[in-house]
């Protein structure tokens, strides 16, 4: 409970991310799969809208992130605000110790192979199954059997490649 406010911002900002991609369409397969094919007589550029609108949104959220030490639900201001649903203090029963919470924005700036190999991953990961990671795990939530048996055995998947090559 000592993290209320943290567990608040996560949930609201997977709330508004699963509106916006079920509101796209990007959650149906043919839509996305319409984009993905270069074909001018059944070209679906509504994929095109969400990037685009998609990338000045995290822009500003990155700019505003550039000077913060610490996620903004760990910020005083914002946990005295949650106070009412904080347990009172000395209830601090399964909460860790140490800092309030951090957090690391991107610093690579270089293009290397890995980073080349994991977009070409990606790329042939959504062009293959017609989803990308997000929709995916929406539709997988949301009890979509396509997703849960084809989508989420190859997330797995990748999450235990990106381990094992970690590990290299």
């Amino acid at each position: 409970a000592g993290d209320l406010p943290a567990l608040l911002g996560t949930f609201a900002s997977a709330a508004v991310f699963a509106t916006g991609v079920a509101l796209s369409g990007m959650t149906r397969q043919p839509t996305v799969l319409a984009f993905l094919v270069l074909d001018p007589s059944t070209w679906n550029s509504s994929l095109a809208f969400v990037m685009a609108a998609a990338i000045p949104a995290a822009a500003v959220g990155f700019r505003a992130a550039r000077g913060l030490t610490q996620p903004l639900a760990h910020h005083p201001a914002v946990r005295r605000f949650f106070s009412f649903l904080l347990p009172p203090k000395g209830d601090d029963a399964g909460r860790s110790g140490g800092a309030a919470g951090s957090f690391s924005l991107p610093t690579k700036t270089v293009v290397d192979a890995p980073l080349v190999l994991g977009a070409a991953c990606f790329g042939v990961g959504w062009g293959l199954g017609g989803l990308c990671p997000g929709p995916g795990v929406a539709l997988a939530a949301a009890g979509h059997a396509g997703a849960a048996h084809g989508f989420v055995p190859g997330l797995v998947g990748g999450f235990l490649l990106h381990r094992m090559y970690s590990r290299m």
